[in-house]
């Protein structure tokens, strides 16, 4: 056996000197590395085993399909045999790599230590020598009876509550996990973490690169028939890889017991977000200028209506005219009432480009009218997939048919597309990221890559959606006070399935009208104006929207969140944190849950005092904002202005036993 290594690293133990003054060095806590053939044991300071750092990788690879299978065919992980491991020494610190292959995927796992930064990095890289629908692949790393203590994953409230397995890490947050004094922080490529028991009733901790059911996609198996028949749907969910493409997925795993920062997914003092994605069947310009601000005609833009009290939805329109619709983009007083309306921070996108079958012709045509009329929005919803072929969820994502519209759609800018999918969460519940049960998966805004088209394209998202098409009488209920300081408390997020826009005289539609004929209004098409307990619901909606509730369009909420959950702290030897932006990101907020930060202490950005935002949990906000690939640097001061060390230092001690060594 070669003589042990001893690496001194930066814990995340958070043993922060006490505000009074410094306290008195401690001596380092030595954690051992044992590396052997078949496992690399992370032992703690006491010598109990936390954590083998080997893993079992598991994967469901199949070929690149052409159409969708009609149902889910049962999900069949098989296991990728890892060679003996391989030890580098890199810079002062050190590499442990495995390597396996399967089905034309090549896996290498690497597990370094390097000077400068806390902990251990975690990355697999893939690499696909031939053409792949990857349904499955899974890192699973066994617990020892110390890190299985207290183990529990952060849910998608941001609560790191031990909870009986399995529990699920996903959904729009940070993926973390506590195992006894160990945290796993996931980063890029990293879908979900899992605390799951295995077939012999160990806990374990898995690592998602990907899985089908986290962006489930399932297309319409045919289309033109009639509106309302009832069309069965597809199963189309996995991954494609193409040949010669690569994956990559990185994790760090952190040495002690941290209190924790954390990046929201909302800017500073945002708690949670409601986005109205409306529809354009029931639109005309005097609907929308009604519903944007009170009356149509309005003299007065500001103070009613949904705009008017300056709140923003994603409104998406036809952009070519089609029998038994009101004209919209074709039209020039609605165009205009479009410009109006994105100046004030709505999003104008697609409800397919008409409300009937467009051949791709047509749509390309369309799509060009669109962005020449200014606008710039990201959406497309489509509209009755089982008619529209054109739709993403009928043959549009389909390379084989004479509809394939996605091509189209990409290069013209549109990334968030509607899954065609109404989801519910629980009774009551605005929540698409419903917290409870912590077993369950909710993939509210997903990377869309099933197809070559979708995987090229690389910034593709599908999004699902709760349908708040209801009477107005029901639509005040759902939005309660109740359920919007729920929304709020679960750091919630809802996309709502609306016509906000309603308004009809008689017919089985007429219930549901948010809008009202103005009195003595005459003709085909009469002055309209919201009916008062809508606009009393707006006013609540813009009152909460000056505290913790973001009222927005879907491109900038998903903007802000792919930006935000990009983010990456890295823990510095030093004792501070260094945060990393890929993309740019305006008001990123990092959150000190309650405990963090102790009695009169200071966060410094860059060496500067930082403003903090405290809520009435106790919680610490701090907000930033950073240009893609810049850094800043966090640390802590005390009362007095010295120094505090957010992590206290420990040793790593590295134990190879007969592992192979790179020359």
């Amino acid at each position: 056996m070669s003589a042990p290594r001893a690496v001194t690293l930066a814990l995340v133990a958070l043993a922060l000197c006490p505000a009074t003054g410094q306290a008195a060095p401690e001596p380092r806590p030595s954690y051992r590395l044992r590396l052997a053939e078949e496992s690399l044991w992370l032992h703690g300071p006491g010598g109990e085993p936390l954590l083998d750092l080997r893993p079992e990788l598991a994967v469901a690879l199949e070929p690149a399909r052409t159409r969708p299978l009609p149902r889910r065919a049962p999900l069949r992980l098989e296991r990728v045999t890892l060679a003996s491991p391989v030890l580098e020494r890199e810079r002062g610190g050190f590499a442990i790599r495995y390597a396996g292959e399967h089905a034309g995927a090549r896996y290498q796992l690497a597990i370094r230590a390097r000077p400068g930064t806390a902990g251990l990095e975690l990355e697999l890289e893939v690499h696909y020598a031939l053409e792949r629908a990857v349904r499955a692949e899974v890192l699973r790393f066994a617990l020892g009876a110390r890190g299985a203590e207290g183990a529990a994953v952060l849910d998608r409230a941001y609560r790191l509550e031990p909870r009986p397995p399995p529990v699920i890490s996903d959904g729009l947050a940070p993926r973390l996990a506590r195992l006894g004094p160990l945290v796993l922080y996931g980063g890029e490529g990293i879908q979900a973490l899992w605390l799951r028991r295995g077939e012999r009733g160990a806990l374990g901790l898995e690592l998602e690169l990907d899985h089908e059911a986290n962006h489930p996609f399932r297309p319409h198996l045919r289309c033109g028939a009639d509106p309302a028949a009832r069309v069965a749907r597809g199963e189309l969910s996995a991954t494609y890889r193409a040949a010669g493409s690569r994956a990559r997925a990185r994790a760090r795993l952190l040495l002690g017991e941290p209190r924790l920062l954390l990046p929201a997914r909302f800017p500073r003092g945002r708690r949670a977000a409601l986005v109205f994605t409306d529809h354009a069947d029931q639109s005309s310009r005097a609907k929308l200028e009604a519903l944007a601000f009170g009356e149509t005609g309005a003299s007065a833009r500001a103070g009613r209506g949904l705009v008017g009290r300056g709140l923003a939805f994603t409104k998406t329109v036809f952009a070519g005219a089609a029998k038994g619709y009101e004209p919209q983009l074709d039209d020039a007083g609605y165009r205009a009432l479009l410009a109006e309306l994105a100046r004030g921070g709505v999003e104008v996108g697609l409800h397919s480009a008409t409300g009937a079958s467009d051949p791709p012709e047509r749509t390309r045509a369309l799509l060009g009218s669109f962005r020449a009329a200014g606008l710039s929005g990201r959406t497309w919803i489509d509209h009755q997939p089982v008619t529209n072929c054109e739709a993403i969820s009928a043959q549009g994502w389909d390379p084989r048919s004479a509809f394939h519209t996605l091509p189209l759609l990409a290069a013209a800018g549109f990334t968030l597309l509607w899954s065609a999918e109404d989801v519910v969460p629980p009774a009551g519940s605005l929540n698409l990221l419903a917290p409870e049960p912590r077993g369950e998966r909710r993939p509210a805004l997903a990377r869309f890559a099933p197809t070559p088209a979708a995987a090229a394209a690389g910034n593709l998202r599908l999004f699902t959606t709760l349908r708040l098409f209801v009477t107005p009488r029901e639509l005040v209920r759902r939005l309660s006070e109740s359920s919007l300081a729920a929304l709020e408390r679960e750091r919630g997020l809802c996309l709502a399935h609306t016509y906000l826009d309603t308004w009809r005289a008689g017919g089985r539609l007429a219930p549901r009208s948010l809008l009202a004929r103005v009195p003595g209004s005459r003709g085909r098409e009469p002055r309209l104006r919201l009916r008062p307990e809508i606009d009393a619901l707006f006013a609540r909606l813009a009152a909460r929207a000056a505290g913790g509730l973001w009222v927005a369009s879907l491109a900038e909420v998903a903007a802000h969140l792919e930006a935000a959950l990009a983010v990456e702290l890295v823990p510095e030897s030093s004792g501070g944190y260094r945060v990393r932006a890929p993309r740019g990101v305006t008001g990123l907020a990092l959150i000190a849950p309650t405990g963090t930060l102790p009695p009169g202490a200071r966060l410094l950005v860059d060496g500067r005092p930082a403003p903090l935002l405290r809520a009435a949990s106790g919680e610490h906000e701090l907000a930033l904002t950073l240009a893609a690939g810049r850094e800043a640097r966090l640390s802590l001061q005390d009362s007095r202005g010295r120094p505090l060390r957010f992590f206290a230092e420990a040793e790593l001690v590295l134990e190879p036993q007969g592992s192979r060594r790179k020359p």
